[in-house]
């Protein structure tokens, strides 16, 4: 399928966030895990900047993307991550991944709204040590239930919400260190697409 992508111009097989033409998007947040185990980069598997990029290319619907997530090779050389994909249907999850503790999927109500930040969501949550950041993670994602406005319809207010939780990316010096790039709303149901960045 065709597809819009942020990517990284270095590694042109990424993808981070981006959505196709069938409305199907996807978003990779980083998940802080001090127990993270990195393996140096194989042909037998696709790497988690890489996984973006073939659910777009491959997918029309959550559930066809949690298919053939189930099925790919995976590994983690970059960052730990997981994802969080929605459909022109209304339809949404989080598909998350460990390299020893297996794959966790997380699924939600067509009606209400999917939050996630950095941390664990699934029942990986259970098995992995996040250390210092899952709490800071945890108060993120109340902080952007608790700003979230009663109609999703409300772009501005929707933004508001993203930037209560949005963290510096920079550091004094001007050196990126983490937090937030970017935040991107993609409204799929809409006859074409609407995609924001901020």
């Amino acid at each position: 399928f065709r597809s819009i992508a942020v990517v990284a111009t270095e590694l042109f097989t990424s993808a981070f966030d981006g959505s196709n033409d069938r409305g199907f998007c996807i978003a990779l947040l980083a998940v802080s895990n001090g127990a993270a185990q990195f393996v140096e980069p194989g042909f037998d598997a696709f790497d988690e900047i890489t996984v973006p990029r073939i659910l777009l290319e491959s997918c029309a619907t959550v559930e066809e993307a949690i298919a053939l997530f189930s099925k790919m090779q995976k590994q983690t050389v970059f960052i730990p991550c997981h994802y969080i994909i929605g459909d022109r249907h209304g339809n949404a999850a989080v598909l998350e991944w460990h390299e020893t503790s297996g794959m966790g999927i997380v699924r939600r109500e067509k009606s209400q709204p999917f939050l996630c930040t950095n941390h664990y969501l699934s029942s990986l949550r259970h098995v992995i040590s996040e250390e210092e950041h899952e709490e800071e993670s945890r108060q993120r994602l109340a902080t952007l239930g608790s700003h979230l406005p009663q109609d999703l319809d409300d772009d501005q207010g929707l933004w508001r919400a993203a930037d209560a939780v949005r963290m510096s990316a920079l550091d004094e010096d001007g050196s990126i260190i983490g937090g937030t790039l970017w935040t991107a709303l993609y409204r799929t149901a809409l006859p074409g697409l609407d995609i924001r960045f901020l």
